[in-house]
C-alpha cells in the first residue's frame, strides 16, 4: 500500500505517470520531463527519483547535447513494464479523463474569435484519429494558442496533433470535401465548442 500512497501524492506525479505510459519505450531526460509537465527542475527531479525508487521507472545514462552544443552523459528514465502495478495503474491513469472540456475551452478563451473546437485522438482514446484537436476561428492568436496547447500537453502527457483553421478555410475545406476534415468529422470526435452549427 505504501507504493500506492506515494504514487498519488501530487498532480505533477500524475502528469509524469501519463508521460511514461503514453511513450513506454521512450527515454525521458529531466529537460524533456520539465517541458512536458511544465514544471520546475527540482520538483520534477524529486518526483522522478521517487518513481525510480518504487520501481516504476528505470534510470540510465544517455548522451545528449547541452547548451554549449557538446554531447555529455545525462540521466534519463524509462517506464519499467515489470512494475508490479503496471497494468492496473495504466488502466486507471489513462482511462481517467485527462482534461475537462470546459478547462480546454477556458484555456483557449480570448485567443481569437474561436468558433469551433473539435477533440479526437487522445481525448477520446482513439489512436487512429488524424488529429487530437481542431480549432476553427478568426483573428486567431497563434502564439497564445500554442502556449495554451503546451499547457494542455503537460496535462495529457503527450504532444498533441492539432490544426488551426480560419472559418473561411474550414468552410472551404468542407465544401471541397477535404479528406482531413472528412476524416475528423466522419469518425469519432467531440465538439466542445460549436458556434458554426457543424
Amino acid at each position: 500500500m505504501d507504493v500506492l500512497f506515494k504514487l498519488f501524492g501530487s498532480s505533477l506525479r500524475v502528469k509524469l505517470l501519463r508521460l511514461f505510459f503514453m511513450a513506454p519505450e521512450e527515454l525521458v531526460t529531466l529537460a524533456h520531463a520539465r517541458m512536458r509537465t511544465d514544471s520546475d527542475a527540482p520538483a520534477v527531479r524529486r518526483e522522478l527519483n521517487l518513481l525510480a525508487g518504487i520501481g516504476f521507472i528505470k534510470e540510465r545514462s544517455v548522451s545528449a547535447k547541452v547548451k554549449t552544443g557538446k554531447a555529455r552523459l545525462v540521466k534519463a528514465w524509462r517506464f519499467d513494464s515489470t512494475f508490479m502495478y503496471a497494468d492496473a495503474l495504466k488502466r486507471l491513469v489513462l482511462s481517467a479523463e485527462c482534461m475537462n472540456p470546459v478547462d480546454i475551452v477556458g484555456r483557449l478563451k480570448g485567443k481569437g474569435a474561436i468558433r469551433l473546437i473539435i477533440l479526437a485522438g487522445i481525448f477520446i482514446d482513439d489512436e487512429n484519429s488524424r488529429a487530437d484537436m481542431v480549432i476553427v476561428g478568426d483573428q486567431l492568436k497563434k502564439t497564445a494558442i500554442e502556449e495554451a496547447i503546451r499547457e494542455i500537453e503537460s496535462r495529457v502527457g503527450k504532444e498533441l496533433s492539432y490544426s488551426l483553421l480560419s472559418t473561411k478555410e474550414f468552410k472551404y475545406r468542407i465544401d471541397m470535401r477535404d479528406k482531413f476534415i472528412r476524416d475528423v468529422l466522419d469518425y469519432p470526435h467531440k465538439k466542445i465548442l460549436n458556434k458554426l452549427g457543424v
